[in-house]
C-alpha cells in the first residue's frame, strides 16, 4: 500500500479498512490506529485502480485540522 498519512489522532495507520458504504458506489474507510475516525469516498469503478489504491488516496485526501 502507498505510503498513508496521519490520522487525527496523531498515528499513521499501517492499514486502513475499507467498509461498504450505503449503495455500491460509496465505501467508506478508516485506520486500523484509533478507530475514531473514517471517511466516506466514491468508488470510480472505471478506474484502473483497485478498491484499496482508491480508498488510500481518499484517506490522505481527506482535510485534516491544524493541530495547536
Amino acid at each position: 500500500m502507498s505510503e498513508l498519512k496521519a490520522c487525527p489522532c496523531g498515528t499513521v495507520p499501517a492499514k486502513l479498512g475499507v467498509m461498504e458504504g450505503d449503495t455500491f458506489r460509496w465505501r467508506r474507510v478508516s485506520g486500523d490506529c484509533c478507530g475514531e475516525w473514517e471517511i466516506e469516498f466514491r468508488v470510480n469503478p472505471n478506474a484502473p485502480k483497485s478498491i484499496d489504491k482508491q480508498a488510500a488516496e481518499a484517506w490522505n485526501a481527506a482535510p485534516r485540522a491544524a493541530n495547536g
